[in-house]
């Protein structure tokens, strides 16, 4: 939940104050997700790695991407 703007996060907020005591129906919250964080936090740590001469620059490939990609951003 840290991860949404603040506007998303004071609507899902409220939603949960309001429904607390509900028991007969589940919220379902659709998001729209376009993986860009995700992208970004796999690059910048593809970069480390190189800067640190662990990876070179050559070795970059989508195997290497992919290792990197998937984040655990919900715990």
């Amino acid at each position: 939940m840290n991860m949404l703007p603040d506007y998303a996060k004071k609507e899902l907020e409220e939603a949960l104050v309001h429904t607390k005591n509900n028991t007969g129906l589940n919220l379902v919250m659709a998001l729209s997700y376009s993986g860009r964080w995700e992208l970004l936090n796999a690059v910048k740590s593809i970069a480390h790695k190189v800067k640190k001469g662990e990876l070179a620059v050559e070795d970059i490939d989508q195997d290497t991407l992919q290792q990197h990609l998937g984040y655990k951003w919900f715990t």
